[in-house]
């Protein structure tokens, strides 16, 4: 019997043969968590000549053999065990199987700040999907939604993480092989908090500023750096946040600091340059964070842009390089760190965001480049990242096969040397034991891969997403006239096809998320189509009766939207995320 293409091991010897085993042996083993007793058909012997979290399974005999190095190497042990079990008629096959992880932390990063803050029980679901994937660590992206004493008015329509919260997650995390840990930005991407008379005078640029791609934002988005206050504020966040964590990391964010020495700090960097006023500021909170035990990680961009950080940059500082588009220099980055002893984590993403229904092909090439450069390297982690710019629009469920297909290549890296037994080991993970049913993968597979994405290359985005929200985001407005008058029946067909697959599956959660995805899908073609054939590329030139037509479909889609919302998600944010929906009613005619 051979082992799923899902299952990547270091060393595996097999035969025909396999055992039956009870219902309850087989749910102990899918429950199975750290602490737990085994059955007792299964002896369980440490190790310690096996690498950190490795082990040895074997089945061949009459009762099962593991052999761990440590807890999390017995606890992926049993996981392997319930991966190979064939669920329908509860066999397992003889094997023995000797593995371990190639990369030593193996993470996943979940933005709960744009405008999605996850239900306990959403969080609880991903944890274990990472647990059976072998994941070891988790990060919740916060800028603003934790229950911070003393800033109410940053969180309080946001349904806040609280400490009890935390505790709970932390607990659940753990027992299942996973560290969560801290991540608050510290410097830029604070719009949350700056926008608010209370915090604005702490701004680099307090009366707003001109974004990298010439767009005016009214609410500043970056600490001044040279601002003792600034310092304060972090204090005291880390004062709250940071003790409720047994993780001796922390990432402290500092990733696009857009007006960092454009307005009070301007004199200092002038002086001192931007890459000396940075770094004193890193520093400062690689302080304030070791007073709480914690290792600081930060965002490479600013760091990689001004290189010459790079020498000077203490070697307890982890950077966490990222880029999400394919085509990136993980290798070369990779080899800047080797070459200066620096930590790193390669930090690629899910390409959900922005783009509805995924972007299947680049994040593949995204993950791939990150892996090939691993390879080379050892960096000290590989992270991908799920993020929610612009109102968090897409569906858990779109991230998944993408998370799947890291997973898979983070333990294993040698597993993309076959791009394709790869691709299809994460659509039938994703299949068997996240969605439950193959034809939501196939679904999944399709409405990722619409022929405008890859038509466009567009950075970090998909046409359908950015038309649909131009009434606010109108950073690709110079790239409309490539597609004017351009048909969207190829995508639609797509996405009919995505939808008859969808339909024939069973019924779940998962499955609802990826009908509505198409739905919405459908829903940006057509108004992509008609968006695109206006003489000025605006939404108020549609032809009426097409405008009407898209105005009432829009209705129903947005009562959808808000009744998925609740199903995964706190309230917080629901307000902000649909009025971006909502904006196009203004735009269409009744």
């Amino acid at each position: 019997m051979k082992p799923p293409s899902y299952i990547r091991v270091k060393e595996l010897i097999t035969n025909e043969e396999s055992k039956t085993f009870s219902d309850e042996f087989i749910f102990t083993l899918k429950q199975y968590s750290i602490g737990d007793s085994l059955p007792p058909s299964i002896s369980a012997i440490k190790d310690e000549t096996l690498p950190e979290e490795g082990y040895i399974l074997d089945t061949r005999g009459e009762s099962i053999l593991i052999k761990y190095k440590d807890s999390r190497g017995l606890l992926w042990a049993v996981k392997t065990l319930y991966l190979l079990t064939d669920i329908k008629n509860n066999s397992i096959p003889s094997v023995f199987i000797k593995d371990w992880p190639d990369v030593s932390r193996r993470a996943f990063m979940l933005d709960i700040s744009r405008d999605k803050v996850p239900s306990l029980s959403t969080v609880f679901e991903m944890i274990d999907i990472l647990s059976l994937l072998k994941f070891n660590e988790i990060q919740l992206y916060i800028e603003h939604t934790f229950a911070y004493r003393g800033h109410e008015v940053v969180w309080k329509n946001a349904s806040p993480y609280t400490p009890a919260d935390i505790m709970r997650l932390q607990q659940y995390a753990a027992a299942r092989g996973i560290e969560l840990v801290p991540n608050q930005n510290s410097l830029g991407h604070m719009e949350r908090w700056l926008k608010h008379n209370k915090y604005r005078h702490l701004a680099e640029k307090p009366d707003g500023f001109t974004d990298p791609w010439g767009v005016f934002r009214a609410d500043p988005s970056t600490l001044c750096p040279t601002d003792t206050d600034s310092l304060v504020l972090v204090k005291d966040l880390y004062s709250q946040l940071l003790p409720l964590f047994s993780s001796p990391l922390c990432n402290v964010g500092g990733d696009e600091p857009f007006e960092f020495g454009s307005g009070r700090s301007k004199a200092e960097c002038d002086k001192r340059g931007k890459s000396s006023v940075y770094l004193d500021y890193i520093l400062k909170l690689r302080d304030i964070a070791a007073s709480y035990g914690k290792r600081i990680q930060v965002w490479g961009d600013f760091i990689l842009e001004h290189n010459e950080i790079l020498d000077k940059l203490p070697h307890d500082v982890i950077v966490a390089d990222w880029w999400y588009d394919a085509g990136y220099k993980f290798s070369e980055h990779a080899q800047s760190f080797r070459e200066r002893d620096i930590p790193f984590y390669l930090c690629v993403g899910t390409s959900s965001w922005l783009s509805l229904g995924g972007r299947w092909e680049n994040a593949r090439q995204n993950i791939l480049e990150a892996i090939e450069a691993a390879r080379q390297s050892s960096p000290l982690g590989l992270m991908i990242t799920d993020w929610g710019d612009q109102g968090h629009f897409q569906q858990l469920a779109v991230s998944m096969p993408m998370l799947a297909l890291f997973g898979i290549a983070a333990w294993d890296n040698s597993v993309t040397d076959d791009v394709a037994l790869w691709e299809n080991a994460g659509l039938d993970f994703t299949a068997s034991h996240i969605y439950g049913d193959t034809e939501l993968s196939v679904a999944a597979y399709k409405l990722a891969n619409l022929p405008i994405i890859k038509e466009a290359g567009w950075h970090n985005t998909s046409p359908l997403a950015v038309i649909l929200i131009d009434h606010f985001y109108p950073y690709y407005r110079s790239s409309y006239s490539q597609f004017r008058n351009r048909s969207f029946s190829p995508e639609k067909d797509i996405i009919a096809e995505a939808r008859e697959s969808a339909v024939s599956a069973s019924p779940s959660l998962w499955k609802d998320e990826l009908l509505f995805t198409c739905d919405i899908l459908d829903f940006a073609s057509d108004y992509a189509e008609a968006f695109l054939a206006t003489p000025d590329f605006k939404a108020s030139q549609i032809e009426p009766s097409v405008s009407s037509e898209l105005f009432t479909r829009l209705e129903r889609l947005v009562f959808d939207y808000e009744t998925r919302w609740l199903m995964r998600n706190r309230m917080g944010g629901l307000v902000d995320s649909v009025g971006k929906l909502k904006g196009i009613f203004d735009l269409l005619v009744r």
